[in-house]
Order: C-alpha cells, then structure tokens, then sequence
C-alpha cells in the first residue's frame, strides 16, 4: 500500500523553566519523596560510587504540584549483568518502574545492564497520583550506577478550536473550481496560563497546512464537498478533543449536451444549435474519516506514554448507539512499530466503555515495515481487529504464537502480516456505546529502546447506520441571464434566430470555412463555464452522371453516378485511462500527435478510471508518445478506434508491467467512415431503383436521365448531371395487331396471345406514353388502350399493338337506402345502374320483376337484393335495401285516482303516456262515461267526476298508417278530513325539554296519523305523543291525518315550540403566571350568550362579584392555588357553571452563592453550599473543581454542601472554581451559573 507521509511531531510534554533553584538530592533508600526538581542516584549518592551488593529497596517519587506528574530522564544506567542463580533463573541486578504510588500500580517493565540509558519515563495521564514507584534489587556478585534527573509535567488540559469566519452555522461554503475560502480561526482559546503555538488546517482534500497564525486561505481546485477540520496545539503540547469543520462545495463542472445536428454544412444550409446544460451531482459520504488523515505521527520512545487518536462523530442521530456488534464491521489503523510485545492498543467508547485490542504479546514480531533508528515514519500497513474474526489475536499470530502469521520486512525483522484480528477483549463490550462523540484509540508504549509511527485509524461501521449520504447539484436559470450563446467576428452576423431563453440559436452561413460559437452557463454557486462548437460550411458535393451512351433498343442499361469530390467523416477516437490503486496517474500523461501536430496530453488525477477523445479523419497520421509519473506501475491504457475496436494497449493490466515510456511508442494511420450520397433519378419509371447510384433498366426508346446527388441530411445542397441513353431497334417480328373485349371481372392474361400472326417472342411492351408496362393484362387494374409490343432495338425495333376494350366494372351507383316504415306503409324501391357496355338489366329478388322502381308494403322486415347486367354479360356486385316496420303504438297503463273534497267538485288530471309508431308525435281523443269525447287532441286532461267510480276512455294514434291503442280508467271521489291538534308546552323553555302533542281529530274515519316535530323526528302514534326536543330553536309541528277512503289532509302550526340553549361559562385572566410579586388578577369573561354574571373568589379580595371583567387581589405573602367560580345565565333562565379552574400563584426563583466558608471546625461557616427560593430540588446540580481544572466535589441536592475535602482529606487553602446548574421550580428556565470561591482554614 502506498502512503505519501507528512511528519508531524507533536510534543507529549515539557519540561518548564522555573529559574535557577538547587535541586533536591533524592538517595534510592530514601523510601518516599515529594519533588519537582531533584536528583535520583543510587545509595553511593554523588561521585558514582555506585550501590551495593544484596540490596532490595522500594522509592516512591511523587509531585510537589498538585495535579503534576513525575518524570525521569536517566543519565547514567549501568547494571550489572552477573546472574548468580542457577538457569533458567535469573536474577541479575534490576530496576522496576511502576506507575503509581505503590509497587501495586501497573508496571512500566523492569530493566537492567544499559537499557534505560538516556530513556525518559513518565507518569501515564490514568495515573491520577502523578507518583513513580522505583524497585530495585542487587545479587551478590557485582555492583554497577544508575541516576537520573527527576522533573514535573503538567497534563494536558486541551484547548478549544472555533473557526470565527466562515462559521459551522454558515455553512456550506459554495464556491467555483479554484476559488478561495479565508479561514479565521482566532476564536479559538487555549486553557488559562498556555497559549495556541499551532494551528492546523485539514483542507479536506488532502492539503494540511501547520501554522503560527490563526489565518490562512485556501484554493479548492477540483469539485465536491470537502470538510475543513481544525485543530489547535498549545505550548504544553495538548491538541483541541472538540470538532471544528467548515463544509465547502466547489461547484461541479457542467456536462454540456449541446445538440448540433451536423457539425459540417453546405453553403446555403442552415444549422439550429441547441444548448441546454445538465449538471453533474457529487456525491459524498460523511464518514468521520480518520483523526490523522494519513499523515505520519511519530510514537515516541517514553516509557508508559499513552498516545490518543480520536474520531469525533456528530452527524449520527441524537442518542444513536451500537445496538448489534454485527454493525460494527472492523476497527482499523496503519501503523509500523517494532517489537509489538510492549504495547497496549484500546479502544474507549463516547461514555467510557473500553476494550482492550492488544495487550502486549508477540515478544520482538514488528509491525508494518519499520525504518529502526531514526526518527524517519517507516512504511504504514493495515491492521484491524473484527467481531466477527476468528484467527486469533495479534499474540496469537506472532513468531512466538500457536499460529505465526507473519513476513520479512526491510530490516531483516519478522512483521505481523497486514489483515484482521481477533481483539484480546471481546468487542461486544462496545454495544451500547452512544455513536456520536468522540472514539478514542489509545496506544501505550511500555518499553524504551522502540518506537514507530501511526498513520491513520478508522471505524468500519454498517453503512446502514449512517445517515442519509450528502449530495449538492448546482443548478442553471431557465432564462438568458443564466445561458447564452457568444460569438465574434463574422460569425455573429450568421445568427437567425435565437430562443427566448437564449438556449437555441439558428445560424445561416453565406460563406465557406468553420466558424464558432460558444455556449455559456452561469450556475447557482455564481460559477462560468463554457463549451465551443464549430460549424464547418463546404461548398457541396458535384456528380457526374456518366457519359451519354446509345444501345440496342430493349438492352439492359447500368447507369453509374459518381462524386467528383468525395470524402470522409472525422470520428471520435477514445483513450481509456485506469489506475490499479484509485488515486490517478499521478504524473504519467499520453501524449497524442495528429499530422506532426500534438493536440494535448491526457491524463486524471483522482479515481481509478477515466477517458478522453480525441478527433480523426481518414488517412491521419496517430502517434502516442508516453510521460513518466510517479507511480507507471499502476497504470493501464488503450487506444480504441470510432467502429469501438482496441488498436493499441499497454500498462499493468495488459502486459504485466509499467507501459512504455517515450515518444513513438505507436504509430499508425487513422481511418474514418466515407460520407454517404442520396440520389434520385428522373424519370424513374422503368430503373431498377431510382434511389441509387447505380440502377439498371431495359432501354426501349431513347430516354434522357437527370440525377440529383446530395450528402446525407443535406438536401438542400443537392447537385445534378444528366446521361442521354439512345437505344436503337432490331430487325425482329412484333406480329400483327390483335384486339378484345373484357369484363373487369375477368382473370389477368398475357397480350402476346391477343397478338396475331407469328410475333417474336423476347419483347417488350409500353403504353401510348411509352413507359415500360408488364405482358400481363389485369381487368381488374388495367384500362382500355392500346397497347404496343417491341422487338430488337436501336434501328431495327419493330412493334404491334393490341387494343383492348375493357368497358368501366358494372355498378350500382345509388340505391334507396335502408328504409324504416309504418305498419301498412309501402317501401319506394330503387337502383341506377352504370358503367359496363350496353343496355343495363336490374335483376330482383322476393318476386320484384323489372329494373323498377317497385313499391312494397311487407308485414315484417325484409331484406331486398338487386345486382345489375350489360350486354356482353358483365355484372356488378348485389345490392342490399333493408326495410324495417315502425314498431306498434302501446300506452302505459292509467292507474285509478281517488279525488278528495268536501264535496263532488274536486277536479284530477289523467295522463297517457304512449311508445312507438313513427316518431313523428301521437294523436289523441278522450271520451267520458257515457261515451261523448271530452277535452282536446292532448295527452293530459282535467276531469271533475260526477259518480264514483266514473269510466274514461283514451284513444291514441300517430300521423302514419299505425292501429291505434286504447286504454280505459276508473275515478272515485271520498270525502275529505279535517286534522286538530294541541300541545301542553307554552312560552319559552330550556333544552331538552318534552312536549306532549295530542290530537283532537274526529276519529271515526280515519285510517292512520303521522306527526311532524319540526326538528326531523316523526311519530305516528294516535292520539297522544310526547317529543323531547334537545336543540335550541322554533319549531313548527304538522299533523297529516289519511283517513278510511285514502284522502290524506296535513295541519301546520308555526313556531308552536321555542327551547332555549345553555349558555357556555368562560374566562381568562392576566397576568397568565403570576407570582408572588403580582397578585392583582384581571379576569376576562369570555362566555357566550349570558345575561347575568355572579363570580366567585377564594381568598379574593373581593371574594364575590357580579361584574363582568373585574379585578381581584390574592394573597402575596406565600405561593398557592386559589378556586375561582363563574355562574352565568341567559334570558330564558338557562344556566352554565365553571367547574375546577384555579389561579396558581407562584413563587420567585432567588439563587445566592457566598464567596468563601472556612471548615476549620469551629462550627460556623464550615460547608459551601448555594441558598434560594423556587428552586427545584431535583434539577440541580453543583461541581466544584481545583484550578487544574480535577473535579473536587460534586452533589445533586441543594442542601448538600461542601466540606473543603478531596477522597477524605482536607484541600489546601486558596480559590476554587464552582458551576450550578439549576431549574426554576414554577418554569421551564434552567439558570447555569460559575464563580470562584476562597477556602480559608
């Protein structure tokens, strides 16, 4: 894998000068010390007299700064190397480091003979102690010297980074190809007393710039989304852990599908170019990437140092977490580092969890390919550990394990092969982990003598867990402000036409030569770009139509057209470019030469594919010539031709190796398809094809042919040559002319048998017009003429004639059409008859004799056929007249009415309702009982019956020879009823309400009752109902009564019922929260259709009124929830209660904090602890951290304060900071509060 490494070395600590001061003599016997700024010996102290033999002593350093740690540089370190125990025992003499304040704590190793010279050891950032615990043991048998200088480090407090223009809420950043972006990175803050000595600037595209000034700008030259990270390291050497990114999107280059339909024109043509520019979308997939972006970090050779690589996630939905380890695909990083058995690799979740990955095994197996002995990052390789793996661990793997997995590097060193591992920890741990936050790698080094480099770390998750990808298009205008076509000189003037939105112009060239126009488009981003078409204008093909020619009349002719000045089509050739590692050619370039003339060098600088065009005319000269990169070794190319066939490859892919480097690595000479001609012959008739250049045909007579040329698609600028074909006649016998007589009906046949005598056969014929016609004589098509026969040709051609009588086909030309008639109506047949030869006879059918016309009266629908005959025998197609009957006239049936009244007087109308006959209206005659007609020619009549039931009769006809129908109905007079009723509900009343309704009808003729309430209900109890009416409103109320006989008489009262509704009690009042300092409430009544008012007020002042807005005051001495009643009422009585609305006073947040307590004991001011009012006791909490920023005490209760200890002891004396945070208890406010506090004892 291949790694272009920047060096980055970033300082893990300092030693700070703090002025001339004598250090303080530490002996190894010394048992416990407290200092930063000392020096270690051995017990022979100063001079290197050395220690002694048989010793066993235990030295605890620790710091004398609060929240420091204790580092030690060795000067000298000379064990010795005698082993006095019997092997494989060893027990040369030994130092052993631990990190802690105890022999308990982790070790850092345990050393001897030279090892630790010149090495530093340190404290790691988990050893909350700061302390070093020193071991050592001597043998018997030699003694040796060992001292070193002991110093403080103050850990990392790390800074803030904040981009202050542009700002992550302004983002994207949307600019051109090219364009500049000015970062300003000055808001970012370093912790109290340290200051920001770098700024780094991670562009996104691959560019990182380290810099001493917050400003800096910077040039994006290719499209996409590109993230702009920033990071900051102060002069403690700690670096930024919150994520700063500004998005940038470069506008992407806009695919142009301008549509020209040819590119070459004749003078004269006209071409419409069609601009219209799609864009292309960019993609991006806002995976965090890595917290190195490839760059090499150098990993120190110190002792217990732990070197940290975060990824910080934002962009995960809030409270997403790792649910399923199966999500969790590798964890990855690139690395070299020799001898592996000393380092711990972990990893820590967002909320703490940590799984350890490695855990040092593989004795002296590297990783990578490390470069040993210089501070130079060697070559990074791959490694991960997966869920899911199941070969082990690194261990496992190594020279030294169950399974040895490994290779030969460049240092003659074994290396773990690059691939993925099982973890020493199960990575299942990490389900659960929120994804959002920040991922921490954790590499510790805990041995001197090695060291290595990191490059990258990653996080392989499911890409279902991501959420949706990031994609931009920017976009064009629909109108000419946004795309326009340019163009200079001439050119210009050549302009027709142009689109209202600029997109389409039509231009008429009235010269030859290539003139070019270009077609601009600005996008949304504010970007330009552009693409230049040609159009090249030709004088237009000539033809030549042959020479004239003279040929035996009947010869076959082969005409042959030809271009004078033919040519050929330039065609796209294509260059496919691939690259094996996906990152561009990274220098190399094909370089293409045309005729002696390079017309450009092709190559691409990201991704692992691409091509280029270029073009050629037939009979080009090609030569590629080839231009070293970096990497040829990756590099694949080919050379395809416009019929899509690969003339030429080389590179990797292909042969195995680099391509060819040089000039001529090909050369050949190009090819392209020739132009392809129209043509068209006149006259055609008689050619083979009149289409092509070259058609055949019989030459009888002699003829004169133009041909019309023109390039294809470019008729309009078409040429013409005429050829004279002269054709002679032969010395053969047509025989003697013939004639006949025909029906159209009759079968094809062939002339030569009309002819008489002995005609030659090997002839040809033509009509009076000359043109060339069949032998064959089809009655059907062909027509009366004569008809001639040729034989020979040129000067000896002889002819004959057949004349042929072929009369017009026998028709019918019109007829009477389909008829509809009347029953007992008559049909007018008839037929007139054309063409044929002679006298024309019509033949019926159904016993009709004679041409007609014929009259008929058939009693059903009959179908007439009639055909027509000439003289020669010759008949015409059958005829068909359909004759259809009206159908027969049928009235609805009339039911019997009953009439109603008082008395005999009461008139009803009688309807007849009738179908059929002709359509054309009915007639009709009404006759009362006694048989004497009545009324008019009408449908509908009124009659007033006299008897009950009385008979009446209706007769009903049509204007046509249709039988009439009739139809006879009976009418009964009753007499008729008179409804009474009353209801027991006077004036006004509230809903619901019942109402008893009673009716008072004389009962002794009727049938049935039904009542109408008004409001949609109905009843037909008799003689008494009760309706409950349950809406407001007047209602009327009707009683319809149907008595014995079926007379039915309805009886109305108006607004005989009124029923009120309730009206709806309402209000609000203001202020909406009050509190203890307001307690004067204005009540607004907002109730609806009320009359009166009565309020009523607990612990009011007043307690009661009848206002309709008034004021109360409640009590402001306490908070509390008071009862308010309002009693409204409307005109009719109607009533409406509030029911469980209260006034809630509340009280008011007060938050005090003192500036200083002193727990010394005395009982007075002895805890830290903030005081107030309305705070709500189960949202609150307090921290209070020394000035390193170390976390003193923390509580979550008000009343719980602080006594000035840390883990059971007392803290110095001296300012400590605080923060709160606190909810008020009647609200949703959160107050967050800080200061600073004096601890005095």
């Amino acid at each position: 894998m291949k790694k272009i490494n920047i060096i980055l070395l970033l300082a893990l600590g300092f030693l700070p000068f703090l002025g001339y001061c004598q250090p303080t003599t530490v002996l190894m016997s010394d048992g416990a010390v407290n200092t930063c700024n000392g020096v270690l010996f051995d017990t022979g102290g100063q001079g290197a007299a050395g220690y002694q033999n048989n010793e066993n002593l235990t030295l605890t350093i620790c710091p004398d700064v609060p929240g420091d740690i204790i580092t030690i540089v060795f000067t000298n370190f000379a064990l010795d190397q005698t082993n006095t125990a019997t092997p494989p025992a060893n027990n040369k003499d030994n130092l052993s480091i631990y990190d802690g304040n105890t022999a308990a704590a982790p070790t850092l190793g345990t050393y001897t003979g030279n090892q630790l010279q010149g090495v530093v050891v340190t404290a790691t950032a988990a050893n909350l102690t700061g302390c070093l615990t020193l071991v050592f043991n001597s043998n018997s048998s030699g003694t040796g010297v060992f001292a070193g200088t002991i110093t403080c480090t103050t850990p990392c407090q790390p800074p803030t980074a904040l981009f202050s223009s542009p700002t992550v809420p302004q983002n994207p950043q949307k600019i051109c190809q090219g364009g500049t972006v000015n970062f300003d990175a000055s808001g970012s803050t370093a912790q109290p007393t340290f200051t920001i000595v770098d700024y780094i600037f991670d562009y996104g595209d691959g560019v990182i710039d380290t810099l001493q000034t917050p400003f800096t700008s910077h040039a994006y030259a290719n499209p996409g989304e590109f993230l702009t990270q920033l990071y900051i390291i102060d002069d403690n050497g700690c670096i930024n852990m919150n994520s700063e990114i500004i998005k940038v999107w470069v506008s992407t280059t806009p695919i142009f599908n301008t549509d020209i339909p040819d590119p070459v024109i004749c003078l004269g043509e006209s071409s419409c170019l069609d601009g219209g520019a799609n864009f292309s979308p960019v993609m991006y997939t806002p995976s965090p990437g890595s917290s190195l972006s490839g760059n090499a970090y150098l990993l120190g050779d110190t002792v217990g140092n732990s070197y940290p690589s975060t990824l910080n996630y934002s962009f995960f939905n809030p409270g997403q977490t790792l649910t399923n380890i199966n999500d969790l695909k590798e964890i990855c990083i690139t690395l070299e580092h020799t001898y592996m058995g000393d380092m711990v690799i972990d990893i820590t979740c967002p909320n703490g969890t940590n799984v350890v990955m490695h855990q040092q095994g593989g004795g002296g197996t590297d990783l990578g390919d490390p470069d040993i002995g210089t501070l130079v990052p060697g070559i990074g390789w791959d490694y991960c550990w997966s869920p899911t793996a199941i070969n082990g661990t690194w261990e496992d793997n190594s020279t030294l394990g169950p399974t040895p997995s490994t290779m030969a590097n460049s240092s003659a060193g074994q290396s773990l092969i690059p691939g993925t591992y099982e973890s020493v920890n199960p990575l299942s741990a990490l389900v659960g982990c929120p994804l959002n936050g920040t991922w921490t790698l954790n590499i510790t080094d805990m041995w001197g003598g090695d060291d290595g480099s990191i490059f990258d770390f990653w996080i392989d998750l499911d890409t279902a867990l991501y959420p949706s990808l990031t994609t931009f298009t920017p976009s064009i205008g629909s109108q000419g402000d946004s795309t326009y076509w340019t163009s200079t000189g001439v050119a210009s003037s050549y302009i027709t036409s142009i689109t209202n939105d600029s997109n389409v112009i039509c231009v008429t060239p009235t010269d030859t030569g290539t003139f070019n126009y270009t077609y601009n488009a600005i996008d949304n981003f504010g970007c330009s770009y552009d693409t230049t078409v040609s159009i090249t204008v030709v004088p237009g093909p000539t033809v030549n139509a042959g020479n004239d020619t003279t040929v035996c009349s009947g010869s076959i002719v082969q005409l042959n057209a030809q271009p004078t000045n033919p040519g050929a089509v330039p065609c796209d050739y294509t260059i496919r470019m691939y690259d094996d590692f996906g990152d561009g050619w990274n220098g190399f370039e094909v370089e293409v030469i045309i005729n002696g003339t390079s017309i450009g060098n092709f190559t691409f600088t990201t991704g692992s594919l691409d091509s280029a065009f270029f073009s050629v005319n037939n009979g080009d000269n090609i030569v590629i010539n080839t231009v070293s990169g970096f990497y040829d070794i990756e590099v694949t190319f080919e050379i395809v031709d416009c019929a899509g066939n690969i003339i030429f490859s080389d590179g990797f892919n292909n042969t195995g190796a680099a391509p060819t480097i040089g000039n001529n690595v090909f050369n050949t000479i190009g090819s392209s398809p020739l132009l392809v001609y129209n043509y068209i012959w006149t006259p055609g008739a008689g050619l083979s094809n009149d289409t092509i250049a070259n058609p055949t045909f019989s030459a009888i007579v002699t003829g004169t042919y133009v041909v019309e040329m023109w390039e294809s698609n470019h008729q309009a600028c078409s040429t013409f040559d005429t050829i004279v074909v002269t054709a002679n006649p032969i010395a053969l016998s047509p025989g003697i002319n013939g004639d006949t007589t025909l029906c159209r009906t009759d079968a094809a046949f062939d002339m030569f048998n009309v002819l008489n005598g002995t005609p030659d056969i090997g002839g040809v014929w033509v009509d009076t017009l000359g043109n060339l016609i069949s032998n064959m004589f089809d009655p059907a098509i062909d027509t009366s003429n004569t008809y001639w026969y040729f034989v020979g040709s040129g000067l000896c051609a002889d002819t004959a004639s057949v004349t042929i009588l072929n009369p017009d086909s026998v028709l019918i030309t019109n007829t009477t059409s389909d008829t509809t008639i009347c029953i007992n109506g008559t049909a007018f047949l008839y037929a007139n008859p054309t063409g044929g030869s002679g006298v024309l006879s019509l033949i019926w059918d159904n016993a009709l004799v004679g041409n007609g016309p014929h009259n008929t009266s058939p009693a059903i629908p009959t179908s007439y056929q009639v055909y027509a005959q000439d003289a020669v025998g010759c008949i015409s197609a059958t005829e068909t007249i359909n004759v259809t009957l009206f159908p027969e006239i049928v009235i609805d049936p009339i039911e019997s009415d009953t009439v109603c009244s008082v008395a005999p007087s009461n008139t009803t109308t009688l309807t007849a309702i009738a179908v059929g006959g002709d359509g054309n209206g009915f007639t009709y005659q009404w006759h009362n009982g006694a048989g004497n007609p009545i009324g008019g020619d009408t449908n509908t009549i009124s009659i007033t019956p006299t008897t009950s039931p009385e008979t009446f009769t209706v007769y009903v006809g049509d204007n046509c020879s249709t039988p009439k129908d009739t139809m006879t109905v009976d009418i009964y007079w009753y007499p008729e009823i008179q409804p009474l009723f009353s209801s027991n509900i006077i004036g006004d009343v509230c809903i619901p309400v019942d109402v008893t309704f009673t009716n008072s009808t004389n009962v002794a003729n009727v049938q049935s009752i039904d009542w109408d309430f008004g409001d949609g209900n109905t009843s037909n109890v008799n003689p008494t109902t009760t309706h409950t009416y349950n809406s407001a409103g007047s209602y009327d109320v009707t009683l319809s009564i149907t008595s014995r006989d079926g007379c039915i008489k309805n009886s109305t009262t108006n607004n005989l019922v009124t029923v009120y509704g309730f009206p709806k009690a309402l209000f609000s009042y203001s202020p909406v929260n009050p509190n203890t300092n307001n307690t004067e409430i204005t009540f607004t009544n907002l109730s609806i259709d009320n009359d009166t008012n009565y309020w009523s007020f607990t612990n009011g002042n007043p307690n009661n009124s009848m206002n309709i807005d008034p004021v109360v005051t409640f009590p402001s001495d306490t908070a509390g929830t008071y009862p308010v009643e309002l009693i409204v009422a409307n005109a009719a009585g109607c009533r409406d209660t509030t029911i469980g609305q209260f006034v809630k006073i509340d009280g008011v947040y007060l938050f005090y904090m003192p500036n200083s307590f002193s727990p010394d004991g005395d009982g007075l001011n002895e805890t830290f602890r903030a005081y107030g009012d309305a705070i709500e006791l189960t949202q609150y909490n307090i921290q209070i951290f020394n000035k390193w920023g170390e976390l003193m005490f923390e509580a979550n209760n008000l009343e719980n304060g602080w006594n000035g200890t840390y883990k059971g002891k007392d803290v110095p004396n001296g300012v400590y900071i605080w923060k709160t945070r606190a909810k008020e208890k009647y609200t949703t406010i959160m107050h967050d509060n800080s200061g600073y506090l004096n601890l005095i004892r």
